[in-house]
């Protein structure tokens, strides 16, 4: 028999999921938003659910609301003779947002292989650093795009 989860198990995720998003650029208050929105149940909650389990003040919570749907992380929906706003995570643009990131990986890799050969070579360890750290992200952006293309062929199946 599983065990029961319990309130606090759950606020406890929220602040792991906070802490993982905050670790990856987001503010504290948008990773604590973002976990929230990943444990409610329904998948929403109003403005001023999320001001009061933040407990952070409306400005900063509107400010990062707005941050977050910026990014393409959050979204909000309206019912029918509500006058609310429900927040929602955005979660089918995250694999977008992924492949954009993986595009900048070989940004900079085409960015370094450039600076590589236009440095003198005067400081060869420097310039090996360069030139491994290029191939990483070369290797990197092989080996991500084609797992994604086979998880996206398992995932039509």
């Amino acid at each position: 028999m599983a065990a029961k989860i319990t309130q606090a198990d759950k606020q406890r995720q929220v602040e792991r999921i906070g802490v993982v998003f905050e670790k990856a650029g987001i503010s504290p208050v948008g990773g604590r938003i973002i976990g929230l929105l990943m444990m409610a149940e329904p998948p929403y909650l109003t403005f001023d659910d999320l001001v009061e389990r933040t407990q952070a003040s409306r400005s900063s919570v509107s400010t990062t609301l707005k941050f977050l749907q910026a990014e393409g992380l959050v979204d909000y929906i309206t019912f029918s003779g509500d006058r609310k706003r429900y927040f929602q995570l955005f979660a089918s643009t995250w694999l977008e947002i992924f492949k954009d990131r993986i595009s900048s990986l070989t940004d900079f890799q085409q960015v370094l292989e450039e600076t590589v050969a236009l440095r003198s070579s005067q400081y060869p360890e420097f310039n090996q650093t360069l030139k491994e750290v290029s191939s990483l992200y070369g290797d990197l952006e092989e080996k991500i795009k084609k797992t994604l293309e086979d998880w996206e062929k398992k995932r039509r199946k």
